[in-house]
């Protein structure tokens, strides 16, 4: 006779709030309008000392749904876990999403990897009818470099 073992599976259960719109008067249709909601996102005193990295999930009038922080790294980089980022996006059933993330050197043009992630991520996002609409690179003094502007998006 069969030894039957019962297994035990835990139950998924999602929850999703929308509360107060924050945001209701808030959208975003520019770099610079994206810039400037970003900008108050990273914290004053490390953007010149340590990457961060954020992403704004939009819905479909490109109002933001929130702000993620979805990484703190070193002086040179951070790591952007991209499942992550598309679990939070799906959660908050985003239609869209901007990403930025600064560079401490204040060197605004984007490295290899900045270009590589930009395309996972764009690709990723794509399988959930999400639109990567940019991503920024902001440094110290205040510039910002678009990969929306600079057509590589």
């Amino acid at each position: 006779m069969k030894n039957h073992i019962q297994h035990e599976l835990r139950e998924i259960e999602l929850n999703y709030s929308v509360g107060k719109e924050v945001y209701e008067n808030t959208s975003i249709h520019s770099s610079q309008e994206a810039f400037n909601y970003f900008k108050n996102l990273f914290t004053e005193g490390k953007i010149g000392f340590k990457e961060e990295f954020y992403a704004i999930p939009l819905n479909r009038s490109n109002k933001p749904l929130g702000a993620i922080k979805m990484s703190e790294g070193g002086i040179s980089g951070t790591v952007v876990d991209v499942r992550i980022l598309l679990s939070s996006l799906l959660k908050c059933l985003a239609t869209g999403v901007i990403i930025a993330h600064n560079h401490p050197s204040g060197n605004k043009k984007p490295s290899e990897p900045d270009k590589r992630l930009t395309k996972q991520i764009e690709k990723a996002c794509s399988f959930f009818e999400i639109k990567l609409l940019d991503h920024l690179i902001l440094t110290p003094t205040g510039e910002y470099y678009s990969f929306m502007e600079m057509g590589e998006l």
